[in-house]
């Protein structure tokens, strides 16, 4: 099954994906394991014989989105950063994920082949919505949950950020990318995500022009059974400006149904957290792991 529409595609994406790659400021390896769906693509990185935590990130950006937080987790946990299958990044897919349940059944297989019985989770916004998805199926697989403006979840998505995202589709050109990804932010007056953030959205252009795949499950606010399913210890972070929907009322709801959730409303943010508001998140989300 081809990933990209052509091998030129291809090509310039693998070489961006790269590029914002060596950006990580820590060593690391790839690897390919094998699923039901297809060679999912692994950055690894940490300190083999620490605690495990399996990094899932937001719809499109790749787990190479990481390199803001990775340095700061890395001394105290083994880390998987894991490529969606359907989505932008190097996983390579024989079978597209169509259901919840084809996601959820895709990510214990990864769990499996990496040997990994229980885990920590960092997720950001799809990233973290899958995980939720798992962590409802599976609640033994999963210790703690952190997650940075999860996708859904507890609130509809609003229907203006959808409308925002339209013009990636129909016209997927560098200035729709950047304005779009610009506006999703909030203004990075600290400096504290560039270069990688013009780096990461170049990689997201490239993608967007040339990848056949977007994930087929969309995301969606789960029920009031639903959300007191997720059982583990979960961190909830927002940011006030969030994009997708209101975070007040996504904070509210979770607090009311998720049986064991600590939730953070940040004094600054939107649909960016891991970027503009990284060296919080890195502290929040180590604290809450090793409380």
């Amino acid at each position: 099954m081809k990933a990209f529409s052509s091998e030129e595609g291809k090509q310039l994406y693998v070489a961006s994906y790269d590029k914002s790659l060596s950006m990580w400021p820590v060593p690391h390896t790839q690897m390919y394991i094998d699923t039901s769906f297809g060679q999912t693509h692994v950055i690894e990185a940490g300190t083999p014989g620490k605690p495990p935590l399996v990094l899932m990130h937001g719809m499109t950006v790749s787990s190479t989105m990481w390199a803001p937080n990775i340095e700061a987790w890395a001394p105290h946990f083994h880390i998987f950063a894991i490529d969606t299958m359907g989505d932008f990044g190097k996983s390579l897919p024989t079978t597209i994920p169509r259901t919840r349940k084809d996601y959820t059944d895709w990510y214990i297989e990864c769990l499996d082949t990496l040997g990994l019985e229980q885990v920590n989770v960092a997720g950001m916004s799809y990233g973290a919505w899958l995980s939720f998805c798992t962590a409802q199926a599976h609640p033994e697989r999963f210790k703690r949950i952190a997650v940075a403006a999860p996708a859904a979840s507890f609130q509809p998505m609003d229907w203006y950020f959808i409308f925002r995202s339209i013009p990636l589709l129909l016209f997927p050109s560098h200035k729709t990318v950047d304005r779009y990804m610009r506006w999703a932010a909030v203004e990075d007056v600290e400096g504290i995500t560039e270069p990688f953030f013009s780096q990461l959205i170049e990689q997201l252009y490239i993608g967007w022009k040339y990848a056949k795949h977007r994930p087929k499950v969309l995301p969606a606010a789960f029920t009031d059974e639903e959300c007191k399913r997720i059982m583990a210890p979960t961190l909830l972070i927002l940011g006030p400006q969030e994009k997708i929907y209101n975070p007040n009322k996504a904070i509210a709801r979770a607090e009311a149904l998720v049986p064991n959730i600590k939730t953070k409303l940040l004094s600054r943010g939107s649909h960016d957290l891991t970027l503009v508001q990284a060296p919080t998140i890195n502290q929040e989300m180590l604290e809450f792991f090793q409380s």
